[in-house]
């Protein structure tokens, strides 16, 4: 037995009156950590409207009033950790992204046409009594002596993008060892704007993709750092796009994965298509490479579900409960109890009542509530998310579903998946029943409802009008930019019912056109200072006028000019992307209603070590604590992919098939 200092968290003093009763305030534990880590060309702007829903989910699921989104002390700026006022919130927010290669900078000779930006700190400013170090985020610029007066850019400062470049993304965790994208193709350039017609999105050449490697190596030692000190936390995972990538390929470098696993918008596919062939050759992934990287995944959760038991114990949970009114809580428990397996009527709308005073409750929250187990005995349908993996994806996803992608992020995992151990048959497995009680999934999808009762034959086209608002323009004669969905297509959606589901009513414009709806231009977008030389660099073809007394009457073309390229961002209306709309929607009404049900609910006793915490809220941010950032330069030391990533391509597979032929 050892000896350990007690550790005080209030102090009182008793005077007579309230019959010598003081009552002294006790911080309430946090029930889980949550992480997240956003996706490729973001810095996470959805992190500010997704915590802040899901504090108030929390609130309402747990019967508590405390929990609180941190908040920035600069509203333009929201990023540095020391511009944070830190709440009583469970979030971790993960940054990464690419830094270019400090000698090439300097010396304005960067090869890849990429937009960069680097960090400069401005003279400490006092506002609502706090003093922070605000910075500004100045453009690299790639024009001729861009070093001199009035030198738009700072020689010896590193320069860097958020995810890197969108168009440097992967589809299977292998390709994180690639060379960057090559908009050459068979000697045609997709980046051509006569090919691709997102304006906004300019296909250039990329860098080596290996700066995955280092921000899923930073995930996974920023989760083997909570787990060494407090091996008994919960811990989930939040990854948006190609932050699904970094978060998935960091659950094989850990010493032992976080307790639940979201994969929200994923670029992940599980399957090679023509399209892959035709770009990568024989340097394409397999779909058993694919299929067989994502089981070995799960196969790590299904395994830690076995160290349950003492992330739930009844001393663990003491205090993260509340109390609820239990009329109200019964009118909850009755809509979510019978049968719920089958396709029935919404929950009342009414909110749950959490009750600040215990003395006026009846129930207090715990794993065994209906509204947690709604079906005692069936526990793929309960709330108790340890060693669970949830898909979320939607229909109208245009980044996700652009016909070279078709990802899960857009029509999530199938339920006749290849076999990856009888690569050559046409053996298929059932991922949902290989793993049940692992692997989840939602589908967020206009005028449907999201959060009812799991339905394995859940419709995946909207019952009216398509899945493109606007509808998708066409990138060679009939080759249409983003894929079609049969009208009688369906889906497994198995997520557990959640107490006050999302209604089809409430989800009618979740796909709306906001950007014609306020008149917002190419131009208006907050990265468009970024991107502007690159824009100047992808003129089009535009018919000329014709010259007075020119009787030829043949249509003459020439290549716009500046002016006129600028001209256009400023005039044409943005095409909303729809990547982000889970998180953002009506301002996160689904991370509140439902998200934050599908969270493991545990302990986090890292958070009561407030310098612990400060130091992993640090370790989370690449522009604060990472040495190859500061140092600048390319990842040259990705080493070799760990075990379970499958790393198997046709060239390979081939190469098998022709050895075993001959």
């Amino acid at each position: 037995m050892t000896n350990c200092s007690p550790k005080f968290v209030a102090e009182s003093l008793c005077v007579p009156g309230d019959a010598n009763v003081t009552y002294v305030p006790v911080p309430r534990p946090l029930p889980c950590i949550v992480i997240f880590v956003h996706g490729v060309n973001s810095e996470g702007e959805w992190f500010m409207d997704a915590e802040i829903a899901l504090m108030d989910g929390l609130n309402e699921r747990l019967g508590r009033g405390d929990f609180k989104a941190n908040v920035g002390k600069d509203s333009d700026d929201n990023r540095p950790l020391a511009g944070l006022k830190l709440k009583n919130s469970p979030i971790i927010r993960f940054y990464w992204g690419y830094r270019a290669v400090k000698d090439e900078t300097d010396s304005t000779i960067f090869p890849w046409r990429i937009p960069l930006k680097t960090r400069i700190a401005q003279r400490g400013v006092e506002r609502d009594g706090f003093f922070y170090q605000p910075y500004v985020y100045p453009a690299y610029s790639y024009k001729p002596n861009s070093y001199d007066p009035p030198r738009p850019n700072i020689k010896g400062n590193v320069y860097y993008w958020g995810g890197g470049p969108f168009q440097n993304g992967t589809s299977a965790l292998s390709m994180s060892w690639y060379d960057g994208f090559n908009p050459v193709v068979w000697g045609v350039n997709i980046g051509s704007p006569t090919i691709n017609p997102e304006r906004d999105r300019p296909l250039n050449a990329c860098p080596k993709r290996t700066y995955y490697v280092n921000a899923s190596k930073r995930l996974a030692k920023l989760i083997d750092t909570i787990y060494e000190k407090y091996p008994n936390d919960t811990i989930a995972v939040v990854s948006h796009s190609q932050g699904t990538m970094i978060a998935s390929l960091a659950m094989f470098y850990v010493k032992k994965v976080p307790d639940t696993l979201f994969l929200c918008n994923s670029p992940y596919r599980l399957s090679e298509t023509a399209l892959d062939d035709f770009q990568m050759g024989s340097q394409a992934p397999t779909t058993k490479a694919r299929v067989n990287t994502f089981f070995n995944m799960l196969d790590r959760f299904k395994a830690a579900q076995a160290d349950t038991p003492s992330k739930v114990s009844a001393k663990q949970l003491q205090g993260v409960g509340g109390w609820f009114d239990a009329a109200v809580l019964a009118a909850h428990e009755k809509s979510t109890a019978p049968d719920a397996g089958d396709e029935e009527e919404s929950p009342a709308d009414d909110d749950i009542l959490v009750l600040d005073d215990p003395a006026d409750a009846q129930v207090q929250w715990s794993p065994s509530i209906a509204m947690e187990d709604p079906v005692p005995g069936k526990e793929e349908l309960s709330h108790h998310n340890h060693g669970r993996v949830f898909v979320y994806f939607s229909p109208h996803d245009r980044v996700m579903g652009a016909t070279p992608l078709e990802s899960i992020g857009w029509k999530g995992v199938g339920d006749r998946l290849p076999d990856p151990t009888k690569p050559k048959s046409f053996a298929k497995v059932d991922p949902f029943e290989k793993y049940r009680g692992v692997l989840f999934q939602r589908q967020f999808m206009r005028s449907h409802e999201v959060g009812g009762a799991p339905n394995p034959k859940t419709p995946r086209c909207p019952s009216e009008g398509g899945p493109w608002n606007p509808p998708s323009p066409s990138i060679l004669g009939p080759v249409k930019e983003h894929a079609s969905i049969a009208r009688d297509a369906t889906v497994n959606v198995n997520g557990p019912a959640v107490p006050r589901p999302v209604s089809a009513e409430e989800m009618k414009n979740f796909d709306e056109d906001t950007a014609k709806k306020n008149n917002e231009m190419l131009a208006d977008d907050k990265d468009y200072q970024y991107y502007k030389e690159l824009h100047m660099d992808k003129p089009k073809w535009v018919r000329e006028d014709a010259q007075p007394y020119d009787g030829s009457n043949q249509a003459r073309y020439r290549r716009q000019i500046p002016e006129e390229i600028a001209d256009e961002f400023k005039s044409t209306i943005a095409t909303p992307t729809n990547h982000s709309t889970i998180f953002m929607y009506e301002r996160g009404m689904l991370v509140e209603r439902v998200l934050a049900y599908d969270l493991p609910i545990g302990r986090a006793d890292s958070f009561s070590n407030r310098t612990f915490w400060k130091k992993l809220l640090k370790m989370a941010d690449w522009l604060e604590e990472d040495p190859e950032y500061e140092e600048g330069g390319d990842y040259q030391f990705a080493g070799e992919p760990p075990p379970g990533v499958d790393c198997e391509t046709n060239g390979m597979a081939n190469e098998r098939s022709i050895y075993k032929g001959s």
